[in-house]
């Protein structure tokens, strides 16, 4: 049996008497700890009998109700501080909210020690404590078992059955969950979970608590998995007087839920890698009909027909926004993602375009869609078709918009358009640039971000001011236009556009 408050009193050798708090004397002391950090409830467990000089608690009357408060919310089982050392003295009203909510006030004689005191709680224990490992060896075979029979997706269902409690893993930063659950995560408590906790896990308690609308959480970081945190309720089956989840085994639980989490994040890291770099190859045509469409199929692509889709603005990445949004809805996520210098680049099936288009809409990203395709062999038009659609997007102000719906202002209308101006226009020069490396474009680029100074562009280019006057004569002499002329550097400026449209790299 586990010893109570009622059994520590009545032993002499322990010199601790009752303060207030009577009507708990029944609790049971699981374990005694000294701890003086001014939130000790968030560094010990329900059952647990907190040994304090009286270091962290308050003076006044208030601050010590409050600290009574967080001690009996923590399910721990009674205070006793040390007669004599640097304890004020408990006020009144300390002692009227104990008596009032049965939770016990000890005093420990200053010639005792507290070691003594949690000597004879843990002999008193040892049964107790050989319980607590037989739970902790269960928490263990649990994985053992889920692995054994591949059904690793039942992990925290497994283990929220084993402790009797309602667990979920999360990420602070985003509210989602890391691990799979049978029973989702209420979204107010989501909510709850991105407001009130600190997104670097590293500065929260080892155990802390979390007020939702739900009721009151425990919550543990992960230590292998940073950034996320595992949430402890009470069970399905729980009534309102069951028993708090004993913290120590609950630590283990959230160590075995930390290194699964690790692991699907590496396994997750590496198909996004694998992914972007099949959606570069497609973006660059590299691929054969056979190897790319293998290779969309092996992501859970599908056969086709796929779209392309270029975003960018808030929630554009890959961890958050509609992307993740659109993840979270299937498994594994129906989509490849690469992030480019101009924009996000993603690549899904085509049914599942519009889901996009509406989660980007509601995350406050800017989307473009290219047309369907179904052949890999049009891999490339259809990103180039993305990025046309997102400059629609982008100069209508519309946040989304698919390739021919909406064309930007004095902008061509279509990729073939495109190709033509561009070629018009800056043909001659580009072809110039790739025999030579001369340069020419890019130093109109220069010219134009730097608002059309020549000597803030060649600033930029880290060239002196007449190697670029150079320079601009012979693009000038290629291109048959004026850079003095006001309609002919609107073209210039046009056609760069253009170009950047069409291949969003880096100018030669």
């Amino acid at each position: 049996m586990v010893m109570t408050v009622a059994e520590l009193l009545s032993s002499p050798a322990l010199g601790t008497r009752l303060l207030a708090g009577s009507g708990g004397a029944d609790r049971p002391v699981h374990w005694a700890h000294t701890c003086e950090v001014p939130d000790p409830w968030n560094f010990l467990s329900a059952g647990d009998l907190l040994l304090s000089d009286g270091y962290s608690f308050p003076a006044d009357a208030q601050g010590q109700i409050a600290f009574l408060r967080e001690l009996r919310e923590a399910g721990m089982s009674g205070l006793s501080l040390g007669a004599g050392v640097e304890a004020p003295p408990v006020t009144a009203e300390a002692i009227a909210y104990a008596d009032a909510h049965d939770f016990p006030l000890l005093e420990t004689r200053y010639s005792v020690p507290f070691v003594m005191v949690a000597r004879a709680v843990a002999d008193s224990n040892s049964h107790a404590g050989a319980g607590r490992l037989t739970r902790i060896l269960r928490v263990y075979d649990v994985l053992r078992q889920t692995h054994a029979h591949e059904t690793v997706d039942r992990l925290l269902d497994n283990l929220s059955e084993e402790l009797g409690a309602g667990l979920h893993v999360v990420s602070v930063r985003t509210g989602r969950d890391l691990l799979p659950r049978s029973q989702p995560l209420a979204g107010e408590v989501r909510a709850a979970v991105i407001a009130e906790l600190d997104p670097d896990t590293r500065r929260l308690p080892p155990i802390g608590r979390l007020q939702t609308p739900a009721g009151a959480l425990l919550v543990l970081p992960l230590v292998h998995e940073e950034g996320a945190v595992m949430l402890a309720g009470p069970g399905a089956d729980a009534g309102p007087g069951a028993d708090a989840p004993d913290l120590v085994v609950l630590q283990h639980a959230a160590t075995i839920a930390g290194l699964d989490a690790a692991r699907r994040g590496v396994e997750e890291m590496r198909r996004r890698t694998r992914g972007g770099e099949l959606c570069r190859r497609l973006q660059e045509g590299s691929l054969s009909e056979e190897a790319g469409t293998r290779g969309l199929r092996e992501e859970g692509l599908g056969d086709g027909p796929w779209v392309a889709a270029c975003l960018e603005g808030p929630g554009a990445d890959a961890e958050e926004g509609p992307v993740e949004a659109l993840a979270r809805a299937s498994e594994p996520p129906p989509h490849l993602f690469l992030r480019t210098a101009a924009h996000a680049l993603v690549i899904l099936p085509a049914d599942r375009a519009e889901e996009l288009r509406r989660l980007a809409r509601a995350g406050g990203a800017t989307v473009g869609l290219g047309e369907p395709f179904g052949s890999i062999a049009k891999a490339g038009d259809a990103v180039r078709e993305a990025g046309w659609a997102l400059e629609a997007a982008r100069s209508s102000g519309a946040g989304s918009a698919a390739y021919g719906e909406r064309p930007g202002l004095f902008m061509p209308r279509t990729v073939s358009e495109g190709e033509a101006v561009v070629e018009e226009v800056l043909g001659a020069a580009l072809a110039y640039d790739r025999e030579r490396s001369a340069g020419l474009v890019s130093s109109l680029e220069a010219f134009f971000e730097a608002n059309r100074s020549w000597q803030g562009a060649a600033k930029r280019l880290g060239i002196h001011k007449q190697t670029l006057v150079y320079r601009m004569q012979k693009l000038e002499e290629l291109t048959g236009r004026n850079l003095r002329d006001f309609g002919d550097q609107a073209e210039l400026y046009l056609a760069l556009r253009t170009l950047h449209l069409l291949d969003p790299v880096d100018l030669p």
